[in-house]
């Protein structure tokens, strides 16, 4: 028996579904991972690469189930130099310690007067300006609890363009917003998982409170559908 992709799958699927075509633009299957010490948190998607960096934005908070609060950025890696390893929190930093070519911000007065790399705003800059040539980015949201998103360009689908991004696969829960960073989570992790925590309780309505809800793919392509 042959090796089955789940995403060559789901595209046979989702044509049967809609009986017909349902390519309209050259995409490319993406993972996106959350690089938490101890816990695997990433995504899989399919993205038309004729999308805007402020619409490639609005899959990522779907997809992590983000409420869009903050600000974000993005950067993107050139995958053949590497540069010496740069601290954890530092913007230039990405698994590979690959060399930053651009960074990419919300709007024009986000823009600083740093000459380390270019800048471009997301509204007018489209993921066929970078990807295929870069396969490396790397997506920042709400600088305060710094959460990281590094994104892998799997595969590169020239001549099966898509409509509209769809969740593959995915694993792990993302965190709730406002909730310290990278140790507040996993604060938030094990007062969750202790019922019998003090704060077990109130962290669970203060969860709800945040909109907060486990990973769920359905639920994920039904709003991606909805954009």
């Amino acid at each position: 028996m042959g090796t089955i992709h789940p995403y060559e799958e789901l595209y046979n699927d989702l044509a049967a579904m809609t009986e017909g075509e349902i390519f309209t633009s050259e995409a490319a299957v993406m993972k996106v991972s959350m690089p938490f010490e101890g816990l695997s948190v990433w995504r899989r998607v399919l993205v038309p690469l004729d999308l805007s960096f402020a619409e490639f934005h609005e899959v990522l908070q779907i997809l992590f189930g983000w409420q869009n609060s903050h600000l974000h950025e993005f950067y993107v890696f050139n995958q053949t130099e590497t540069i010496e390893p740069q601290p954890y929190h530092s913007p230039y930093h990405v698994t590979g310690d690959y060399r930053p070519v651009l960074n990419i911000v919300m709007a024009q007065e986000l823009m600083s007067d740093s000459k380390e790399v270019d800048q471009a705003i997301g509204k007018t800059t489209v993921l066929s300006d970078v990807i295929p040539k870069y396969t490396v980015l790397k997506y920042v949201y709400d600088f305060g609890d710094n959460w990281v998103h590094e994104i892998v360009v799997e595969k590169f689908l020239k001549d099966e363009p898509v409509k509209s991004p769809v969740c593959l696969d995915g694993e792990g829960d993302a965190p709730p917003e406002d909730c310290g960073g990278e140790l507040g989570f996993h604060e938030f992790l094990a007062i969750m998982e202790d019922r019998s925590h003090p704060e077990h309780d109130s962290m669970k309505q203060w969860a709800a409170g945040q909109l907060y809800r486990g990973f769920d793919g359905d639920w994920v392509n039904y709003r991606l559908g909805k954009m």
